[in-house]
């Protein structure tokens, strides 16, 4: 398989990941900026791809351990070269999240968080390689699978974080209630501030709380121009 070596935040960070397979984007640097672990906090990515968001949540945060979930080999294997090459204090294991429960403790972990694939099976064009039709739609993970895992591995005051479009917040809010989680803090991303909307982020815990109503963050000033906030998490 054929590879690039990309780096992100000045240099700091080195991802290698396909030429013509999945290729992380914008909405995995935004996730790795919204989580807050607080410091000695053990954490679960689930669908790690090559490992972007730990790695940016390693190098942003101070946490104790990250076990990243990866079922495609190709991506498990750079996510774990990626983890070496960044220092990251964790491992990878190459499995389904929806049959990790006998790999990994009930209750082990005190943040979950996901970049989990957008669309439902037969919505949109299947993408022709596999890597980015099995990121993108909901083949091998979909959001309920993605919620009962978290339900399962969430410690009693920890949390679950996520990106989705917000074509999807109908199915996201109508999951919330029905897994029993609770919404505690939210944020909108727009492409431009004059246009709706393309993304939320959210921290979700088992128990009620305050919610915490984050002010939208916007991508472009102008058409290829960041804006300073978004200049900011990029480090450009």
């Amino acid at each position: 398989m054929e590879t690039t070596e990309d780096s992100i935040l000045r240099n700091d960070i080195r991802i290698r990941q396909p030429v013509h397979g999945y290729r992380f984007a914008v909405d995995a640097v935004l996730l790795a900026h919204f989580l807050q672990p607080e410091p000695g906090m053990r954490c679960l990515e689930i669908g790690a791809g090559t490992g972007v968001i730990s790695i940016l949540l390693n190098t942003l945060q101070q946490v104790e351990e990250i076990v990243a979930v990866e079922l495609q080999p190709e991506l498990a294997e750079l996510c774990r070269q990626n983890f070496v090459q960044n220092r990251v204090r964790g491992s990878v294991l190459e499995t389904d999240a929806r049959t990790i429960q006998s790999s990994l403790p009930a209750e082990s972990f005190d943040l979950i968080y996901s970049n989990p694939p957008y669309r439902k099976t037969g919505s949109g064009r299947l993408n022709p390689s596999v890597q980015k039709a099995i990121a993108r739609h909901e083949i091998k993970l979909k959001l309920q699978d993605l919620f009962e895992c978290a339900k399962h591995f969430l410690r009693s005051a920890g949390r679950l974080s996520m990106i989705l479009p917000t074509f999807r917040e109908a199915d996201f809010n109508h999951i919330i209630r029905r897994c029993g989680f609770f919404l505690r803090r939210t944020k909108y991303v727009r492409s431009f501030a004059h246009e709706a909307p393309a993304f939320f982020l959210s921290d979700l815990s088992k128990t009620a709380g305050p919610l915490a109503e984050i002010p939208s963050l916007v991508i472009y000033e102008t058409p290829g121009v960041y804006t300073p906030e978004m200049s900011k998490l990029l480090r450009l």
